[in-house]
């Protein structure tokens, strides 16, 4: 094997390395959004967001180094999907181990993000269902002669006021 070829495959072993370490940040962050929203910390949320919002456009650029480097390597390959499977039959025995473990880890990560997205976004559409039903009891109260009860079971009408806050308990 040239050094050349020993360059190129060392350089995409880093690039693996690469992106499962930016793959496990992004588990981190999708956790903590995940505990943030179950314990409804909005500051945290922000936080979090900001940081995901930094780490999307770094794991894009892995991303794209990785497929330069696995088409420099499939140069005589016509195939526009070229995968990582692909190369790891190709490469010398000294990478395949690597590559193979490199690849289950990814695949792993990547399941374990989409299920954290997913969790993630059902918490996000229950909360914004809560908020429009709580709208929409907000709306009610504030229709004609609603009448509101108030901690002690005493009650009161709205009436004219139309103010429910001014309603005292």
């Amino acid at each position: 094997m040239s050094e050349e070829a020993k360059v190129v495959w060392d350089y995409l072993k880093g690039n693996l390395d690469n992106q499962i370490s930016a793959y496990s940040r992004l588990i981190d962050l999708l956790s903590q959004e995940n505990k943030s929203l179950i314990e409804r910390n909005h500051q945290t949320l922000l936080e979090v967001s900001s940081q995901k919002e930094l780490l999307a456009p770094e794991i894009k650029d892995l991303q794209k180094e990785m497929s330069s480097l696995m088409r420099k390597i499939l140069v005589s390959s016509e195939s526009k999907n070229i995968t990582l499977q692909h190369i790891i039959e190709i490469s010398p025995e000294k990478y395949k181990v690597m590559y193979n473990k490199d690849k289950k880890s990814l695949t792993l990560q990547k399941k374990e993000i989409m299920m954290l997205r997913y969790r993630n976004q059902k918490l996000m559409e229950n909360a914004l269902k809560y908020i429009q039903h709580m709208m929409n009891k907000v709306m009610d109260i504030c229709s004609d002669n609603q009448q509101i009860y108030c901690q002690r079971g005493s009650s009161s009408v709205l009436g004219d006021s139309r103010n429910w806050m001014d309603i005292v308990a």
